[in-house]
């Protein structure tokens, strides 16, 4: 089915921002008269239609758009201000099932703590209001795509597949994976009873761009960017000169990291496919931890750390620190079992398309996110509309 219109949610996020930019250029390259129906939640200092022009205004954008105006790329968008989390209720899409609509679910939190309030947060965001959603889009929409992790497999060892719908999984490292597993069952449970139609996209960890200009944008450092980023602060303080002891097992682990264009690319190119209801967007080369954590640790300059086996006890203050932030989100992944995600799927489905070898770009990619200090790259300043204007 060719829909006519998008629905889309997180284009704030790394990889909403790239599937919308991906939607654009499809639907300038189709000439399509739908819209793509943006769903962004305002500020305290910007309206959601100032939000969405900021995303489009970036001097980041991709080359394939940098040809049209702001004017142009905006005329393709419809702004819907909404908070997924509070207005949901009281909120009508004035859409119904003659626009065609295909939703494309991205919005998510990806904090990767454990503790009590980020189970609370990461529940109702990431699973309640994606439920609530996907009930008020049932009215409407023709397809449901939900964005989801490769991690919601949980705690599991060897070779994984894409079929989590049909396996049940009791462990998972933080709330973040769990939550996005109960979601996908309970979302794939309400589409089959309602005759939805829906997706199940699943990217694997998501670095910066390795095939549109510039490469290695991003414009959010989290997830393991985050894990640099504690390194990064502690350099500028007194804890630099205290040891650290890592709990890690870099002969055992290893990582698999997708570029965020390769996402976004494989979604537009999978999303109007009916015979696809679950998909690991992943990459068929995984990083060894023994070459990733060195480089994430060294490229900001610090080098009293050791790898230990088990928790350490007497925690110095660097310690301390670590272990409530940086330790608290990847100690589990850094010390977990050894697992390979299958890749065969999606190369199947998208033979055309190969992701860079991650190796070959680490350290650019850690030394990009080094260069701008880790800052959000979205950078909220109100943009000029112009008709001349070019991006």
């Amino acid at each position: 089915m060719n829909h006519q219109n998008i629905l889309l949610t997180g284009a704030t996020g790394t990889v909403g921002q790239h599937i919308l930019f991906e939607l654009l250029r499809h639907f300038i390259d189709l000439g399509k008269e739908g819209k793509i129906h943006l769903v962004i939640r305002r500020n305290a200092s910007f309206s959601a239609q100032e939000r969405a022009k900021v995303l489009l205004s970036s001097p980041f954008l991709p080359e394939y758009l940098q040809e049209f105006s702001l004017e142009q790329l905006l005329s393709k968008i419809l702004v819907i201000d909404l908070d997924l989390n509070t207005d949901l209720q009281r909120f009508d899409f004035c859409l119904s099932e003659a626009d065609n609509v295909c939703v494309i679910h991205c919005a998510a939190s990806t904090n990767l703590m454990s503790s009590e309030a980020v189970e609370h947060k990461i529940r109702k965001v990431n699973h309640e209001a994606t439920l609530n959603f996907l009930m008020a889009c049932s009215k409407f929409a023709k397809k449901f795509i939900f964005v989801s992790t490769a991690f919601a497999c949980g705690v599991r060892s060897g070779q994984i597949n894409d079929q989590y719908l049909e396996q049940i999984q009791t462990e998972f490292r933080n709330p973040y994976e769990r939550y996005k597993n109960l979601t996908e069952k309970a979302l794939a449970s309400f589409c089959e009873e309602n005759q939805m139609p829906y997706q199940i996209l699943r990217p694997s960890i998501v670095c910066g761009r390795l095939l549109d200009e510039t490469l290695y944008y991003t414009p959010k450092f989290d997830v393991f960017y985050g894990y640099m980023k504690f390194f990064y602060k502690i350099m500028q303080t007194p804890l630099a000169e205290l040891p650290l002891r890592i709990v890690a097992k870099p002969d055992v682990v290893h990582s698999n990291v997708i570029p965020v264009d390769y996402v976004a690319k494989v979604v537009l190119k999978v999303f109007e496919r009916e015979d696809i209801l679950q998909l690991n967007i992943v990459h068929p080369e995984s990083v060894p931890l023994a070459r990733s954590l060195p480089a994430m640790i060294g490229i900001n300059g610090y080098d009293r750390y050791e790898i230990v086996d088990r928790m350490p006890q007497s925690l110095n203050p660097l310690e301390k620190a670590y272990y409530a932030e940086a330790g608290n989100a990847n100690t589990a992944y850094l010390a977990g079992p050894s697992f390979e995600f299958d890749a065969s799927a999606v190369q199947q489905l998208v033979p055309e398309l190969s992701p860079p070898s991650i190796l070959v770009h680490l350290d650019s990619l850690f030394e990009f996110a080094t260069k701008y200090e880790f800052n959000n790259l979205l950078r909220w300043k109100k943009p000029v509309v112009a008709s001349s204007l070019k991006i």
